[in-house]
């Protein structure tokens, strides 16, 4: 928009300056592309990042040789426009100024903002540093240099000349800013709420630590390093000053800072800083305490993060009202690159880092989402955005402009230098003497190259998001570094700006203006002397009961700031409110605003913050009984990992289990134990507290791991005897005395006695016991669901049924009797119901890499109905069932608990996951091979060291790592191999709610949160509140390259009478549980939940 049109338009109304921008008139859809790249030529931006590879100057000199630069874009001259500013590592800097139209003017040398010569330029940021009004321009620097071609650099707005061309003077010494650290970006905040802008430095160590040991680990974590470590520095009367030691920040040389996002996670007013780290230093979340010190929260808030912590942002994007955030990493989306890209599971390092106070760390980007309890669950996964190649700048930003933030995320790097070929080849030349300066040079050009696309993904308004690369225009290769948005030509919709390594910067050009229901809403805070842009400021938006939050904080993604502008996306032409609450607690609230225009709110028109304020504390549904909680003995770890390498998931983390009995007014529940551990029984009268009673007859049960457990009349005595199952994986062999399962009688009086001859011998691993009658004599039977052999998974001990005589001896059923029971495997659990109404239970069956499958027993005989029930094979990973009826009809609803979408397996009826295994080279053991659909195409997921190491005859099959690449099964395996090959098939992964529909199990909706961890319990909770769906599980201590999969922090759903369910946001719910829960029972009005390797939690509805 021309200079002499916006001035014209201004007008004051009450303490808003309205800047109008009509909605164009209607326009038919633009077709696609949402954006395309205007030419150099038209916008006059030339702005190229050339790399110069020399002896001297390459990226074995310096790690970061292929980083890139960053963007600025901000109004430099205050024309109602906005300009940009390129940092260049070898190249000039620049500085463009926007003409209109998308056309800009190259004012670098005429400004003098070019920068230092013969510098490494990294990030750039815009503030006004002096408050004079006018934009400034801090631009930092590091490389393999001396000190003073390091030092970063102030240039200060000295005002624009009649062209509108302003001028800058460098005072970086004057203000404290000529820092000569090893610097990757800049943000200016408020850091200590004295109204001022202070300053983080992110800072990065120039060489990479190697071969490190604990001890030397813990040396270099207690140095201290300034040009390494990040640094906060205060502002003090325009002079700032580094207090990163006094605050209370990591000042150690392990440091490797590329990413950064400053907000209010907590919600408590003050601003929280978040320092991303590349390689194995751990990121730091760093929380404001009342002292002005801060204290490190990262362990308590986050599950785990990206392993080589890049670019970050920090958004609300699910709407939710709370700020979430996304660090990115440079796992490839594609099997090909994963494969030549991707190093091998390193045990011993990945626990060396934990024991030295590291946390976990695995490579790929994190999308950490706000529970507005403190803690964040990883979603990144499950919403499709987790693998992204080598990527640098993520940005959220409501680009299609319907009220959801989408995700745009630049990506490349100029050479595979992590090419897993040329690693080997690169140690091979470096041992053989070989670097003369010009090998060096050959080897540099020999360096793989592959240049990939940036991502850009639309948002799904259901936690999830759909990748647009194709649809939005950004089908086109480049190595991207720094990027940032703006609404460039005063359009409403909001262009992209982006520095690229030898190539010209792409400026996109947003077509959503030309398309009918085009809404927005555009917020330009003014804010007080000290803070003129509100950096650090919350707007909300409210709209047909959905609200939109943004923070004023303009330093984002990567070495990058976007425009200080606040651009709204709406779905409708309508909003009811606006609310803004500044740093300081003023709040302003404007009431249906006009849509389609640029609002300017002033901070001197706001209401003022009331003293001693503080927001109503929330009152969850659920409370833990911290004092009920119950503390169970730990049992020994182990690492299944190191028996069977290619896991897919930990088979040793299994309890605790629980069960409990009811009955003549008598209540019981036992506690089962893993390996080390002792067993709890607890007894009482119904209504009482429950009192633990000492068993002697569990006294030698702790060589066993309880799998599972059921109360019932054995003997038709009247009471609850006990059988416990014993599985589990560990050092166990395969016919190990230890796997015995036991059964106790009830002597009376909360006496139990083992009773081994009851029960057959049977030295196999049991993943479900189920008591009922099977053949109607009126005793309860026994079904025995057969569990993995241990170090031979996926294979099975066969599920059995014990039939009882009456008297509490229980005997194998005929194979005549059972033989529907062979084609089960790797059992999880076994619930029963009368689901055909005729007063017979049915029993549901499920477990690993196996369908849901449904038994009657008709006549002596036990007949697979599974067919009669589902309409097609629900194949999954199944954990856990929960059969109830959950509205009141009559008839029982199933929760089936699956494996879930938050990991990189992915399984359909189209594409299927298969785990396909034999002993392919006859030593006895078993080799499982996953395989499942990357990008259309069936790929092992077996890297090419793990293949060789499970079967080292497969070393001559492929003798480098990009023969192995693209192989695919039946590459692997030979004709003779895949002939004895067995093969499970997985189409399901999520966690699935049937009801009984007309006889058959019809599917139900359940929200996506339902999907982000393995559910390994579930409980069904009525109430005179409401009926209520909870789900628990998570996976701890997981194959490495899969990682911890551990999102669930306690889910609850309410459910509807017409079982919609509805999930509860952890800070309403109340459940805040971050460990691997394997237990549920509800009892009276408690919720038992045991936790492995934690106690039995207590949690009580509010009353």
């Amino acid at each position: 928009m021309p200079k002499n049109l916006l001035i014209s338009s201004l007008i004051l109304i009450n303490s808003l300056i309205y800047i109008g921008c009509e909605t164009p008139d209607a326009a038919p859809e633009p077709k696609a592309p949402l954006f395309t790249i205007v030419d150099p030529s038209v916008t006059g931006v030339d702005f190229s990042n050339t790399l110069t590879e020399s002896p001297e100057a390459n990226i074995f000199q310096y790690q970061y040789f292929y980083n890139g630069g960053g963007v600025a874009i901000g109004d430099v001259n205050n024309d109602g426009l906005e300009d940009l500013y390129f940092s260049g590592n070898m190249s000039n800097n620049k500085l463009y100024l926007n003409r209109g139209s998308l056309q800009f003017q190259d004012i670098s040398l005429a400004s003098n903002v070019s920068g230092r010569p013969r510098s490494w330029a990294t990030g750039v940021a815009m503030v006004d540093i002096n408050q004079d009004g006018w934009m400034d321009i801090y631009v930092c620097y590091s490389g393999d240099l001396a000190e003073e071609q390091r030092r970063n650099q102030l240039f200060v707005n000295q005002g624009a000349d009649a062209q509108g061309i302003p001028y800058f003077k460098e005072m970086a010494e004057e203000y404290g800013l000529d820092n000569a650290a090893y610097s990757s970006a800049a943000a200016f905040f408020d850091h200590d709420a004295d109204g001022d802008l202070d300053m983080v430095l992110l800072n990065h160590h120039p060489q990479l630590f190697r071969n490190l040991d604990e001890v030397s680990f813990q040396h270099i974590l207690a140095q201290k390093d300034p040009n390494s470590s990040s640094r906060l520095l205060e502002n003090r009367s325009g002079i700032f000053v580094d207090i990163t030691e006094e605050a209370g920040w990591d000042t150690s040389p392990l440091s490797y800072g590329l990413g950064m996002s400053i907000s209010d996670f907590d919600g408590d007013g003050l601003p929280e800083v978040y320092i991303g780290n590349d390689y194995s230093a751990a990121d730091h979340l760093y929380q404001k305490q009342e002292d002005g010190t801060y204290r490190e929260v990262l362990a308590q808030r986050l599950d785990h993060t990206s392993l080589y912590t890049m670019g970050m942002d920090a958004a609300d994007y699910n709407n939710d009202g709370k700020v979430d955030l996304l660090s990115l990493d440079m796992l490839p989306e594609d099997n090909k690159r994963q494969k030549l890209l991707f190093m091998p599971d390193n045990y011993s390092h990945f626990n060396l880092f934990l024991s030295v106070g590291l946390h976990y760390q695995y490579m790929r980007n994190m999308l950490q989402v706000n529970n507005g309890d403190g803690t964040f669950s990883e979603l990144g996964q499950v919403a499709g955005i987790s693998n992204t190649d080598w990527s640098w700048a993520p940005l959220w930003a409501d680009f299609d402009q319907d009220g959801w933030k989408d995700l745009f995320i630049s990506n490349g790097f100029l050479h595979d230098f992590t090419n897993l070929d040329f690693i080997k080849y690169r140690s091979s030349f470096f041992q053989n003497g070989k670097m003369s300066t010009e090998n060096l040079m050959t080897l540099i050009h020999e360096m793989p190259s592959s240049a990939v696309t940036n991502y850009i993904y639309q948002n799904n308004a259901d936690l999830t998001f759909t990748n647009q690369q194709q649809n939005w225009g950004f089908d086109r290769a480049s190595n991207s570094n720094g990027a940032a948005y703006a609404d460039l030509d005063n359009d409403g919709d909001l262009d992209l700006v982006i520095n690229n390594i030898n190539e010209e910067a792409f400026i996109y050009e947003n077509h959503r203006n030309e398309s009918p229901n085009h809404h927005w809403l555009k917020i330009h805070l003014q804010g007080p002397k000290g803070n003129l842009q509100g950096i650090g400021s919350q707007v909300r938006l409210y709209q047909r009961g959905t609200e939109q939050l943004m923070e004023q904080m303009p330093y984002r993604g990567y070495q990058s700031s976007v425009s200080p502008i606040l651009t709204f996306g709406l779905s409708a032409a309508e909003v009811d409110s606006v609310l803004v609450t500044w740093p300081d607690g003023a709040t302003q609230c404007l009431v249906s605003p006009r849509t389609s225009q640029s609002l300017i709110l002033n901070h001197a028109a706001a209401d003022k913050p009331v003293k001693d304020q503080t927001a109503a504390p929330s009152t969850p549904l659920w409370v833990e009984n911290k004092e009920g909680n119950i503390l169970i003995q730990k049992e020994e770890t182990f690492n299944d990992f190191k028996r069977q390498p290619l896991l897919t998931y930990p088979l040793s983390d299994i309890g605790p289990v629980m069960a409990s009995s009811s009955g003549q007014g008598e209540v019981m529940v036992y506690i089962g134990a893993g390996m080390g551990a002792r067993p709890l029984l607890f007894r009482g009268i119904s209504g009482e507290e429950l009192k633990e009673t000492v068993q002697r007859a569990f006294q030698n049960s702790s060589r066993s791991v309880d799998t599972d457990a059921v109360f019932f009349d054995a003997d038709g005595d009247g009471d609850r005897d006990l059988y416990v199952a014993s599985g589990g994986y560990h050092d166990f062999s395969a016919s190990d005395v230890r796997l015995q399962d036991r059964f106790y009688e009830n002597m009376g009086g909360g006496i139990m006695e083992e009773r081994p001859l009851a029960i057959p011998e049977r030295h196999a691993a049991t993943g479900a016991v189920l008591a009922l009658d099977a053949n109607a004599d009126g005793a309860l039977d026994l079904f025995i669901g057969g569990a993995a052999i241990p170090g031979r998974h996926p294979e099975s001990y066969p599920s059995q049924l014990l039939i009882n005589d009456g008297k509490g001896h229980f005997s194998l059923a005929s194979p005549r009797m059972s033989s529907a029971l062979e084609g089960l495997h790797l059992v999880r659990d076994a619930q029963s119901a009368d689901l055909d109404g005729d007063g017979i239970p049915e029993m549901v069956v499920a477990g690993e890499w196996m369908g849901l499958e449904v038994f009657s027993f008709q006549e002596g005989k036990v007949l697979r109905q599974t067919d009669l029930y589902f309409d097609h094979s629900y194949a999954g990973i199944w954990f856990s069932l929960l059969l109830e009826d959950m509205n009141g009809d009559g008839e029982p609803e199933l929760l089936a608990g699956n494996f879930g979408l938050n990991s990189q397996i992915k399984a359909s009826r189209e594409e299927p996951a298969r785990l396909s295994f034999g002993d392919f080279d006859g030593n006895g053991s078993v080799d499982p091979f996953l395989n499942f659909y990357i990008q259309t195409k069936e790929y092992p997921y077996i890297s090419r060291d793990e293949l060789m190491d499970q079967i080292s005859a497969k070393r001559n099959s492929f003798k480098d790592y990009a023969s192995y690449a693209e192989a695919k099964l039946e590459d692997i395996l030979s004709d003779s191999e895949q002939a004895i090959a067995l093969t499970y098939e997985v189409n399901t992964l999520e966690t699935m709610l049937f009801t009984l529909k007309d006889g058959r199990f019809v599917a139900l909706d359940l929200p996506m949160q339902a999907q982000i961890a393995p559910v390994y319990t579930a409980a069904f909770i009525p109430s005179p509140k409401g009926n209520y769906l909870w789900l628990g599980g998570n996976i701890h201590q997981g194959r490495i390259k899969i990682g911890n999969i551990d999102a669930n922090h306690g889910l609850l759903m309410e459910l509807s009478p017409s079982l919609e369910s509805h999930y509860i946001p952890q800070d309403q719910s109340g459940f805040c549980l971050r460990g691997e829960v394997r237990s549920s029972l509800w009892l009276g009005d408690v919720l038992w939940l045991g936790e492995h390797q934690g106690p039995i939690r207590h949690y009580a509805m509010k009353k």
